[in-house]
């Protein structure tokens, strides 16, 4: 009976030792002092994967390693993880400039927010004022973004008020913009419009829906690229997004099966590495503001070896060039 007694008492003592155990675990405190163990990227492991803990030590150790292989494989931010960084000679370019605006080249790679200790764009800006890399030296104010993997135009205002002037137009379409982006993977139709609400899906990304409550709506048009060798089938695109929704133009072109090469999220993860950026860049823009006119800004792609290529200078000049020419005086 003793012996009984004492086995009772003791598989008793276990399980109120796991489940305070448990709970100081989840604990701000506990947390903070196994911080470099249990959070890879700042981030904490979710609550579903802290069972494992009830099966011993070895267990957690395993538990802990392929947790963090899931984040390498994207599980967290794969944008943070998988693209490219800015380098340090890639600055702001200032392409045009007004009373009111200034209209950026940001490069790829470079957040629009501050990321950790990685700079975004304001902070950058600010070092270029700084250095006298740019000549103006006045405020800025946001007025839209880019990704992080987007390269191209990007417009600041000079003051509050000229923003919501911009603002304005933005929300009333009187915006025009124009994106490039290259795929490798032939599109299911050469042009038309992608139109569809978009939801979040898995792992940072967005899906497009097949419903029409608030759709998301892009107009686009492709062309081969032609390429040294043959089989080598590039193809490349001139978009319009006219909504501004997260990741639209990226989701879009992979909804009819051309993912843009390069894109950290959207396109076939064994291809990204391959490539030595996301190529879709933010290449014209037609802004009308009342009282001051219309604004036409043609940004062409300034990095990314494909971009640089003979190939797509003859698809820019040949096609390209014209299109967007037709968008901006229309």
């Amino acid at each position: 009976m003793d012996i009984i007694f004492e086995k009772y008492f003791f598989l008793c003592f276990i399980r109120i030792y796991f489940i305070f155990f448990l709970l100081q675990f989840q604990s701000s405190a506990f947390k903070e002092s196994m911080g470099v163990l249990i959070k890879h990227r700042n981030k904490p492991l979710a609550r579903e994967h802290l069972y494992p803990l009830m099966f011993g030590p070895s267990q957690f150790s395993l538990m802990l390693h392929t947790h963090i292989q899931e984040e390498n494989d994207s599980w967290t931010n794969p944008e943070e993880i998988r693209v490219w960084p800015c380098q340090s000679q890639d600055e702001l370019k200032i392409v045009f400039e007004n009373e009111l605006i200034i209209a950026l080249d940001k490069p790829q790679g470079l957040s629009f927010h501050r990321s950790g200790h990685e700079q975004g764009v304001f902070q950058k800006f600010r070092e270029q004022q700084a250095s006298g890399k740019v000549s103006y030296q006045g405020e800025i104010y946001s007025i839209h973004r880019l990704d992080r993997s987007t390269s191209g135009l990007l417009l600041l205002a000079k003051s509050r008020e000229s923003r919501g002037l911009i603002q304005k137009a933005f929300e009333s379409r009187q915006v025009q913009k124009c994106y490039v982006a290259i795929s490798d993977k032939k599109p299911r139709k050469k042009m038309g419009n992608i139109v569809g609400d978009m939801s979040k899906s898995r792992r940072s990304q967005w899906k497009l829906m097949r419903t029409l409550n608030n759709p998301a709506i892009t107009k686009f048009r492709s062309w081969e690229m032609v390429q040294e060798n043959e089989n080598d089938k590039m193809f490349v695109f001139l978009l319009q997004p006219e909504t501004g929704r997260t990741h639209q133009l990226r989701v879009a072109l992979k909804y009819i099966s051309s993912p843009i090469l390069g894109d950290p999220l959207y396109a076939p993860k064994q291809t990204v590495h391959e490539q030595d950026r996301c190529y879709l860049h933010s290449t014209a823009l037609r802004l009308e503001v009342p009282g001051s006119g219309i604004i036409k800004i043609l940004c062409p792609p300034s990095s990314g070896k494909l971009f640089l290529s003979q190939y797509f200078s003859q698809t820019w000049k040949q096609a390209i060039l014209p299109s967007i020419q037709r968008i901006l005086n229309a």
